[in-house]
């Protein structure tokens, strides 16, 4: 019978299908978790490494050694940065950001909205980095 035949074929397909799509979704959830696994222990290692460049600074040395790095990146001596200027100076530091993640701390600092950063802005940013770092390192550590 040519229509069961057809029936059957058509169950095969649409199997084989199904099997080909559940084989792909199991593949692409072990990379996502790789990824994730990975994202992680690439955020947890940059803490790190702010924390061992900036952790053990007072306040006054801090400020000193931001106020420097700021002067070093404003190159028109404005007083102000820009994003990119701020991306290569967390880079200087070894914080690595997505471009999203850029642009959502970039608009969280720049208070007065004028599409720059000044010293006190900057200063503000790097402290609140420190003490995240802080908080997710310790918490690393006790759990």
């Amino acid at each position: 019978d040519p229509g069961a035949a057809l029936y059957f074929y058509t169950i095969i397909v649409v199997g084989n299908w199904m099997l080909l799509n559940l084989f792909i979704a199991i593949l692409i959830q072990g990379f996502a978790e790789q990824k994730a696994t990975q994202l992680a222990e690439n955020l947890q290692r940059m803490q790190e490494q702010f924390l061992s460049t900036l952790g053990g600074l007072s306040q006054a040395e801090l400020a000193t050694q931001m106020q420097a790095l700021f002067a070093k990146r404003d190159k028109d001596g404005s007083g102000v940065i820009d994003k990119r200027e701020l991306q290569k100076m967390l880079e200087d530091l070894e914080v690595r950001l997505t471009e999203k993640e850029l642009t959502q701390l970039f608009r969280k600092y720049d208070q007065d909205g004028s599409g720059e950063i000044d010293f006190s802005e900057f200063l503000s940013l790097i402290k609140d980095l420190l003490q995240k770092a802080e908080a997710a390192v310790n918490g690393q550590e006790d759990g």
